[in-house]
């Protein structure tokens, strides 16, 4: 038993670098509204070696690791929310959402955010922004089914000298009109130099739910 736990550390420790998990769509919560997210997901995901230049990409493990998320939004305004993410792969994330399109109780919403995110390694922490674009179709009350786009800008670290980039994007649905359950499927891509080409991607079912 504490060898599978002391296993599971180190692969949590070693694996991802920035948190790619959806379960939000296009409509602000409204003022004063508050939702508490929790989801369990499947991770796909290079070793972290692949910050080290000296290694060659053949030579970098793929790990598939389970990784679970807790979080919360908070409606500032009607249209802007607040939002965090704590995951077991050791991410931070926080950020803002101002709906652009629709209201609360439109078919089709669009929203745009802006995030920071920290993946706590060690002693040398990875900081990235985030740009997510959110966008969703609710046929009915109680079924959502969102995209959300997404640009991410990753800075530097000791291991590996200079800035990357990911692109990608969430797909998933909420079903639910008070608390809401789905799946989100992200999948991203990041590109190292001319050659190096790296995907990361998550499947996974979670939910939000209203405490207050």
């Amino acid at each position: 038993m504490e060898v599978k736990l002391f296993l599971s550390i180190i692969i949590l420790t070693l694996s991802g670098c920035v948190s790619f998990i959806g379960y939000n769509d296009g409509r602000s919560l409204g003022k004063g509204k508050k939702e508490m997210l929790a989801s369990v997901n499947l991770t796909k995901s290079p070793s972290v070696d692949f910050l080290n230049p000296k290694n060659k990409k053949d030579d970098i493990p793929i790990l598939i690791f389970p990784a679970v998320a807790f979080g919360g939004i908070t409606g500032v305004t009607d249209k802007i929310d607040l939002n965090f993410r704590v995951t077991s792969s050791l991410n931070l994330n926080g950020g803002v959402k101002y709906q652009l399109l629709g209201s609360r109780s439109s078919t089709f919403a669009m929203g745009i955010g802006a995030e920071l995110g920290l993946f706590v390694l060690n002693k040398n922490s990875i900081l990235n922004t985030q740009i997510p674009l959110f966008t969703s179709y609710h046929p009915s009350e109680n079924l959502a089914i969102y995209v959300t786009p997404r640009y991410v800008y990753q800075f530097k670290s000791s291991e590996r000298p200079y800035d990357f980039n990911y692109i990608g994007g969430n797909l998933g649905l909420l079903y639910g009109k008070k608390h809401k359950i789905g799946f989100d499927i992200g999948i991203y891509r990041l590109a190292l130099g001319d050659t190096e080409r790296f995907t990361f991607s998550s499947l996974g079912i979670g939910g939000r739910f209203i405490f207050d």
